[in-house]
């Protein structure tokens, strides 16, 4: 049971049992270890350091699989298995072929394995060569299965399961190392069924579609409008699991092929007998029972029972020297174990800890930083391109003008051009040149124009996506990467989950290190796929999605998969050297769309950057063959007579060196927009690092598509907030937290409020029901929000809910003519015990005894705070196609308010005048050296 736990454990981590969200594959990872460490659990007498080495091998098993590298998961269950087989032997410095007992042995075999295929999920998230041929081996055995079925079936490596043949080829290898003579028909039948095992599942995944077909009709809630839970059927769960998780069929099949390998197999004599706890006397004489060594084939069943094969003499003083069981008694001690082990074993161990410490920096680090400073982005205006912004007239759809704006942000030159007759004499070293989706014939010229400015040095970004074929449009990308091996295919890649979240496999490069595919933080949506040949290398795949032949699945957004289509593996974005410059194809021009680069602008910005910085870049060529020399030559070392601590070491090793170098490349390349470069200051962040309490998704009903267009149109960039740093807020001029469920820090309340001392504006929005994030940060500037639901025993003054029908108009401009209202969601009182705060919304109109909006000065800002969580939430003010007006129209007067700037009044409502043109920038208030009032413009203690 504990290596089929182990191995299930190493697959789950990899991801290889199909699309899991990565907390439920981290969950399930820590199951499996949990079922392996409750199998394996050490019988009999074991000394302290066996117990020291379990314990602290578990605690470094949690903490390395809560990682979000698959690499360092992999290796966590790698390290929790090196521990149990030091329990089953007693002894963390016995090479495997004197380990005491089979289980020992067994264990210490899969724990190789799974280190072997963590090293292999190293070389292919960081060598795009390893990438690519590990593909093109799950495309063969595709092929070959649909050859078989009689169907085509067209995968990758995921659905291909090589992951699967990694650790299965490893625990092969291991497996027949120490079985007994004869071997060749072992070897062969274990092979033929770990190929006709795989090739079993493969075969059911090309008749997937008649699983599906098989399955009951889906079983649909009944209309409800009070009621929105849905109904379970078990058909609808398991479509919901075909054929993303169908890959847990090949994990079942080979764990059962391994049962079998590991029960039946007649295993190599073992030179001694298990050790017992040793004796020292008074003498200082060691006894020690059990026999001085054994003989002979033993098998499984045999061991199992206790009935030892035979005996044989004492062990000679070379088999003790070179780490034999006669000479073993008791476990060696922690300094044995980090120096290798047994005498003779050092060595290897110090060269493997080596190894695994300099993969990572090889493949991996990248430490020179990415800027746009002085560089210029240059955009070609033929072709599928918008550049207008969000104004409070218009609602631009797949516009890309804040792109303008935000490569300001980052102190960069935008310019435009008609012809590209720049490029002739362009600094190639300081110029991206941006092709928006070209949808018009090149002429040579203008090719060969381009051609040679990348040669000379120059960047290029190819933006693509669904073909296009309409009248004299037709999309033209392909002609200008005819010369690379790299095409754009006329398909859609269509994600299994919503912008393709926990769906995505990105390489350790630059642009992408540390991102995550989680929150759409990378922003791809219905784009195209890239066919991707050497030496064009990728630089994030779809791991779980299909390639819909055509664009139709882009334009009526409701793709189908079909049998023959390519499943898994889709290349979205993929770059190549050419010349001295570099090509790089995104599939998909969402993530620089005006509201969607609100989220996606740390990977669009480090790509930029990266581009522009010719840095010193892993993806070198002669940096992955180095390092996968490298890997080769730590596989060899483990498998040397392998140890349960060297092979321990040696993987903790690798994962802290890996963990650190992502660290330091993520923190190299970070983007930090100024806004500064703008007057008045327009960066505005939205707070994404506490939990807060808003969707994702950009046009959901409770995301943030209307708030950020409000934010545009008020001439703000709008941007999502990674991590809350006084680094970040001293570039922006706005900050916006919506009813965080993680506590602020006390490091970052303070960055808060010097934010918000030298100039900064916040906007708190916070119902009471979601209060607790933000307490402490409110108390700071004299606000509070009331608690609701208070227990029986406490006697603290519950919120007072303001209306009892929703949604609820509350006004909040009153000219003496007219008054304007805003529409609320959930409104709910709060209070500010400063004497400087001003009420601008209360209920009941009459009175001001319970506040909704209260704003007051600190310092050179200010702090707005509403009582109602969800008030900017799409359902509350605006869709990718209509809007609430009147809610519109409020945040336009409340962020003026907040900026400190001239107030703007709102139209006349009862007239339905139209919403004038934008004003023109005004410059903030004048305000003294201590702020605008120094008496009351402190913050609250």
């Amino acid at each position: 049971m504990v290596l089929l736990a182990v191995m299930a454990a190493a697959w789950i981590a990899a991801g290889a049992f199909g699309l899991l969200g990565h907390p439920l594959r981290h969950a399930l990872t820590w199951v499996a270890m949990a079922v392996a460490v409750v199998a394996g659990w050490p019988h009999g007498d074991r000394s302290l350091r066996v117990w020291a080495s379990l314990a602290a091998a578990i605690l470094a098993a949690v903490a390395m699989t809560a990682s979000d590298l698959p690499t360092v998961n992999i290796l966590a269950v790698g390290v929790l298995a090196a521990a149990l087989a030091i329990c089953q032997t007693g002894t963390d410095s016995t090479p495997v072929q004197y380990t005491h007992g089979i289980g020992g042995r067994a264990i210490l075999t899969v724990a190789l394995a799974a280190v072997v295929l963590g090293i292999f999920r190293l070389a292919s998230d960081s060598i795009p060569a390893v990438w690519l041929l590990a593909n093109g081996v799950g495309q063969a055995l595709g092929s070959l299965a649909g050859w078989i079925a009689g169907r085509p079936l067209w995968v990758g490596a995921s659905f291909g399961g090589v992951d699967f043949l990694v650790l299965m080829a490893a625990l092969y290898t291991g497996w027949l190392a120490c079985t007994s003579r004869p071997r060749l028909s072992r070897a062969v039948y274990a092979a033929a069924a770990i190929l006709l095992g795989h090739l079993v599942y493969l075969v059911i995944l090309a008749f997937s579609d008649n699983l599906l077909a098989a399955l009951p009709e889906v079983v649909l809630p009944e209309p409800s409008e009070n009621s929105r839970v849905g109904v379970w059927a078990w058909g609808n769960a398991v479509r919901t699991l075909l054929p993303w998780n169908l890959p847990v069929l090949a994990g079942i099949i080979h764990l059962a092929i391994a049962a079998a390998m590991f029960r039946w197999a007649a295993w190599a004599g073992v030179p001694g007998p298990p050790p017992e706890p040793s004796r020292v006397g008074h003498a200082g004489a060691r006894v020690s029972g059990g026999a001085a060594g054994t003989a002979g084939p033993t098998s499984v069943r045999t061991r199992s029972s206790g009935r030892a094969a035979g005996t044989a003499g004492p062990t000679s003083v070379r088999t003790m020297i070179r780490g034999g069981a006669a000479g073993t008694a008791g476990p060696t001690s922690v300094r044995t174990m980090i120096r290798g082990g047994a005498a003779g074993t050092a060595g290897p161990t110090l060269a493997a800890v080596v190894l695994a410490l300099l993969i990572p920096l090889v493949t991996v680090l990248a430490p020179g930083g990415s800027t746009l400073k002085s560089k210029t982005i240059l955009v070609y205006q033929q072709g599928h391109l918008q550049l207008p912004k969000p104004e409070y007239d218009n609602r631009p759809e797949e516009a890309f003008g804040m792109l303008r704006v935000f490569v300001e942000s980052l102190d960069g030159n935008f310019a435009t051009s008609p012809d590209l007759s720049e490029l002739v004499d362009a600094d190639a070293d300081s110029t991206i040149l941006v092709l928006m989706h070209p949808d018009r014939p090149w002429t040579q010229d203008t090719l060969r124009r381009v051609w040679e400015f990348v040669r000379r040095g120059g960047s290029l970004v190819v933006v693509a996506g669904p073909k296009i074929r309409e009248g004299d449009s037709e999309s033209s990308f392909n002609a200008l990467l005819e010369p690379t091996a790299m095409e754009v295919r006329y398909d859609t890649a269509v994600p299994a989950t919503a912008h393709w979240e926990d769906a995505l496999a990105s390489l350790l490069r630059p642009a992408t290190a540390g991102i995550g595919d989680g929150r759409n933080r990378i922003g791809l949506s219905l784009g195209s796929s890239i066919r991707t040949r050497w030496p064009a290398r990728p630089v994030v795949a779809g791991r779980w999605g299909w390639s819909d032949p055509g664009s139709d699945a882009a334009r009526t957004a409701r793709p189908r998969y079909d049998p023959g289509e390519e499943l898994g593996d889709l290349v979205l974005a993929a770059e190549q050297r050419f010349g001295r410059g570099t090509i790089v194809v995104l599939a998909d021009g969402t993530p620089l769309e005006n509201e969607v680069a609100a989220n996606s602008y740390v990977f669009t910005g480090r790509l930029l950057g990266d581009l522009a910085g010719n840095a010193f870049s892993p993806q070198a060529w002669w940096r992955g063959l180095l390092g996968l020399l490298g890997m080769v030559g730590l596989v060899g070392l483990l498998a040397w007579r392998p140890t349960p601590g060297r092979l321990a070491v040696a993987a903790v090793a690798m994962a802290v060196s890996l963990t650190c170098a992502v660290a330091v490349t993520h923190w190299a390349t970070r983007v930090l927009p100024d806004g500064h470069y703008h007057v008045p200051n327009n960066v505005a962040y939205i707070d994404a690092s506490h939990m807060e309490a808003y969707c994702t998704e950009t046009w959901d009903d409770f995301g943030l598509g209307g708030l950020t267009r409000s934010l545009m149109r008020s001439g703000y960039l709008p941007l999502m907030l990674p991590e809350l740093t006084g680094e970040r807020l001293k570039g922006a001029g706005l900050l916006i937290s919506i009813a965080p469920a993680r506590a602020f820090s006390a490091a970052e309340r303070e960055a808060v409020r010097e934010f918000v001392r030298e100039g900064g504006s916040l906007i708190c929005m916070v119902g009471a029901e979601e209060a607790a994030g933000s307490r402490e940060l409110l108390a700071d500037f004299g606000f509070e929000v009331l608690p609701s639901l208070v227990p029986p025993d406490d006697d603290t003054r519950e919120s007072t809910p303001l209306g009892k029908d929703r949604p609820l108009s509350m006004a909040y401009v009153d000219t003496g003519e007219y008054k304007t209202a805003l529409q609320t969601y959930a409104p709910w009182e709060i209070d500010c015990s400063a004497e400087d705060a001003q009420k601008r919304v209360w209920w009941p109109e009459h009175s001001q005894n319970h506040g909704l909006i209260i704003h007051r000065i600190v310092g050179k800002g200010m702090i707005g705070v509403i009582g109602d969580t969800f008030i900017a939430a799409n359902q509350n003010l605006e869709s990718q196609t209509s809007a609430l007006d009147h809610n519109v129209v409020f945040w336009r007067w409340f962020l003026s308010v907040v900026a400190q700037q001239e107030e703007w009044t709102p139209p006349n409502p009862s007239r339905g005048a139209e919403l004038p043109d934008e004003l023109p920038p005004v410059a903030p208030a004048e305000v003294g050296p201590e702020g605008p009032d120094d008496a009351n413009s402190e913050v609250a203690p």
